[in-house]
């Protein structure tokens, strides 16, 4: 469903060093907020994240690990907008 207001890359890769990321959601438009969307993953939708996914309760190392994920994602969202002239200071 939300293919259709986004562009999603399963498995992308993390530069620093090989590290997966289970999904990186980038919204291409709005997702419509009806009441079929507005629930969790409707709400996530609304914006660029990443999505790690666990069978089980996760412990504060793969907590840290996932941040440290989000933090190169968004480096290099940031070194490709400067690349470019422009800012993404909604991402800090």
């Amino acid at each position: 469903m939300y293919q259709d207001y986004s562009i999603v890359t399963p498995s992308a890769d993390v530069m620093s060093e090989k590290r997966d990321i289970d999904m990186l959601f980038i919204p291409t438009k709005p997702v419509p907020s009806t009441p079929d969307t507005l629930v969790l993953l409707g709400k996530l939708a609304q914006t660029t994240c990443l999505l790690e996914v666990y069978r089980n309760a996760i412990n504060s190392d793969q907590i840290r690990d996932c941040i440290s994920k989000l933090i190169t994602v968004q480096q290099q969202f940031i070194k490709s907008a400067k690349k470019e002239g422009k800012t993404l200071s909604h991402l800090i």
